[in-house]
Protein backbone atom coordinates (compact mmCIF):
# COMPACT_ATOMS: atom_id res chain seq x y z
CA UNK A 1 0.00 0.00 0.00
CA UNK A 2 1.62 3.26 -1.26
CA UNK A 3 1.77 6.30 1.59
CA UNK A 4 -0.16 8.93 0.44
CA UNK A 5 0.42 12.22 1.94
CA UNK A 6 -2.25 15.05 2.87
CA UNK A 7 -1.16 18.66 2.58
CA UNK A 8 -3.26 21.89 3.61
CA UNK A 9 -1.54 23.84 1.02
CA UNK A 10 -2.83 24.34 -2.06
CA UNK A 11 -1.06 23.09 -5.53
CA UNK A 12 1.62 25.68 -5.83
CA UNK A 13 2.26 26.47 -1.88
CA UNK A 14 5.76 26.27 -2.93
CA UNK A 15 5.53 29.76 -4.30
CA UNK A 16 4.28 31.42 -1.37
CA UNK A 17 6.89 29.88 0.59
CA UNK A 18 9.54 31.13 -1.83
CA UNK A 19 7.70 34.19 -1.18
CA UNK A 20 7.50 34.05 2.59
CA UNK A 21 11.23 33.26 3.06
CA UNK A 22 12.36 36.34 1.54
CA UNK A 23 11.39 38.95 4.40
CA UNK A 24 13.16 42.01 2.99
CA UNK A 25 10.33 41.65 0.21
CA UNK A 26 7.53 41.64 2.73
CA UNK A 27 8.76 44.85 5.05
CA UNK A 28 7.03 47.40 3.72
CA UNK A 29 8.43 51.36 3.00
CA UNK A 30 6.90 54.13 5.34
CA UNK A 31 5.02 55.11 2.70
CA UNK A 32 3.19 51.87 1.94
CA UNK A 33 2.13 51.41 6.23
CA UNK A 34 -0.95 54.27 6.10
CA UNK A 35 -4.09 53.78 3.81
CA UNK A 36 -6.55 56.40 3.47
CA UNK A 37 -10.17 55.55 2.71
CA UNK A 38 -10.24 56.64 -1.40
CA UNK A 39 -7.09 54.41 -1.43
CA UNK A 40 -8.68 51.59 0.10
CA UNK A 41 -11.82 51.98 -2.36
CA UNK A 42 -8.66 52.00 -5.44
CA UNK A 43 -7.11 49.00 -3.84
CA UNK A 44 -10.37 47.08 -3.59
CA UNK A 45 -11.31 47.86 -7.10
CA UNK A 46 -7.66 46.01 -8.28
CA UNK A 47 -8.62 43.12 -5.85
CA UNK A 48 -12.23 42.81 -7.59
CA UNK A 49 -10.88 42.70 -10.68
CA UNK A 50 -8.79 39.02 -9.88
CA UNK A 51 -10.29 36.20 -10.75
CA UNK A 52 -10.22 34.52 -7.83
CA UNK A 53 -11.32 37.18 -5.63
CA UNK A 54 -14.72 38.20 -4.62
CA UNK A 55 -15.92 41.55 -2.82
CA UNK A 56 -18.53 42.49 -0.93
CA UNK A 57 -19.66 46.03 -0.61
CA UNK A 58 -21.64 47.21 2.49
CA UNK A 59 -22.84 50.61 3.40
CA UNK A 60 -22.00 52.50 6.36
CA UNK A 61 -23.90 54.61 8.39
CA UNK A 62 -21.96 57.40 7.78
CA UNK A 63 -22.09 57.02 4.00
CA UNK A 64 -18.46 54.82 3.29
CA UNK A 65 -18.38 51.18 2.30
CA UNK A 66 -16.87 48.46 4.58
CA UNK A 67 -15.94 45.78 2.13
CA UNK A 68 -15.72 42.31 2.75
CA UNK A 69 -12.68 40.33 0.60
CA UNK A 70 -12.68 36.86 -0.16
CA UNK A 71 -9.75 34.98 -1.43
CA UNK A 72 -10.37 31.50 -2.73
CA UNK A 73 -13.34 29.05 -2.05
CA UNK A 74 -10.70 26.12 0.07
CA UNK A 75 -11.96 24.77 3.55
CA UNK A 76 -9.73 26.96 5.26
CA UNK A 77 -10.81 30.30 6.44
CA UNK A 78 -9.29 33.51 8.17
CA UNK A 79 -10.85 36.65 8.77
CA UNK A 80 -8.78 39.66 8.88
CA UNK A 81 -10.33 42.58 9.68
CA UNK A 82 -9.09 46.75 10.53
CA UNK A 83 -10.09 47.00 14.08
CA UNK A 84 -10.50 50.65 14.30
CA UNK A 85 -10.97 53.36 11.74
CA UNK A 86 -8.20 55.85 12.57
CA UNK A 87 -5.75 52.99 12.57
CA UNK A 88 -4.44 53.35 8.97
CA UNK A 89 -1.85 50.97 9.16
CA UNK A 90 -3.85 48.20 9.66
CA UNK A 91 -5.68 48.28 6.45
CA UNK A 92 -1.71 48.51 4.89
CA UNK A 93 -1.47 45.59 6.23
CA UNK A 94 -4.69 43.88 5.23
CA UNK A 95 -3.25 44.76 1.57
CA UNK A 96 -0.10 42.62 2.55
CA UNK A 97 -2.04 40.01 3.37
CA UNK A 98 -4.25 40.07 0.35
CA UNK A 99 -0.81 40.56 -2.06
CA UNK A 100 0.36 37.36 -0.28
CA UNK A 101 -3.18 35.31 -0.80
CA UNK A 102 -3.79 36.37 -4.39
CA UNK A 103 -0.56 36.24 -5.36
CA UNK A 104 0.23 39.86 -6.37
Amino acid sequence: MAHQSLSLFPRGHSILMKRLADLSGLVPGPSELTVTPDEADFHVQYYDSLESVKVDRFRQFGGRTVYAVTVGEGPIGVFVARPHAHEPAATAASWLILDLLSGR
